[in-house]
């Protein structure tokens, strides 16, 4: 059972405390986070609530800063024909849990959807952390496990919106592989290293 702690961004897998796919790939130096500001982080939250309430069918009157973004979300849902399966999945095993934002079809193909409204960072990393996370899902109800597309939809604030698919297979191996060293580092106490270079 996965619970989430909104307050604290802290996810629980069967009581136990894991970071998340963001936070451990934050950790181990893969996100540039020098553009990061909290007027950004508060947009992005506003932008997702208003998408996944729309996909579940609620009235939304969306704030004017977020809604060339709404527009953006609405106009690839129109021009892409996706369809939207299943909205801010927590999922979670016990090495890492994420919230994908949605899952779906996009051309006929299971696809993982991640929405973006600043820039991509790792988002292939990222993604291969959610369709691992999706398929352990459906192994623990006894389904059997998807091929998954892994698609970012950027949307801009002019209202526009770019579709990044990642092919790469081998961003799987380096996902276990950057979970495995953050591990490692767990197990052995090894602290993050500092700017100056001293631990």
């Amino acid at each position: 059972m996965v619970k989430f702690d909104e307050k604290t961004h802290t996810y629980f897998v069967d009581g136990k405390k894991v970071r998340s796919v963001t936070q451990i790939l934050m950790d181990e130096g893969f996100y540039d986070t020098s553009f990061y500001n909290d007027a950004g982080r508060k947009r992005g939250i506003a932008v997702h609530e208003a998408i996944c309430d729309m996909v579940n069918g609620a009235k939304v009157k969306p704030s004017k800063e977020i809604v060339p973004y709404i527009d953006a979300y609405l106009s690839f849902v129109k021009q892409t024909n996706w369809t939207a399966e299943q909205t801010e999945l927590q999922i979670g095993n016990h090495w890492y849990a994420g919230t994908i934002d949605q899952k779906g079809i996009l051309n006929g193909f299971d696809t993982i959807l991640d929405i973006k409204t600043g820039e991509l960072g790792p988002a292939q990393l990222q993604l291969a952390g959610y369709c691992e996370l999706y398929n352990h899902m459906l192994k623990e109800q006894n389904k059997p496990q998807m091929i998954l597309k892994r698609v970012a939809l950027q949307l801009t604030p002019n209202g526009r919106y770019k579709i990044t698919e990642y092919k790469d297979k081998t961003d799987f191996y380096i996902w276990k592989s950057v979970v495995s060293i953050w591990w490692w580092k767990r197990n052995n106490n090894i602290k993050k290293e500092a700017k100056n270079g001293k631990r």
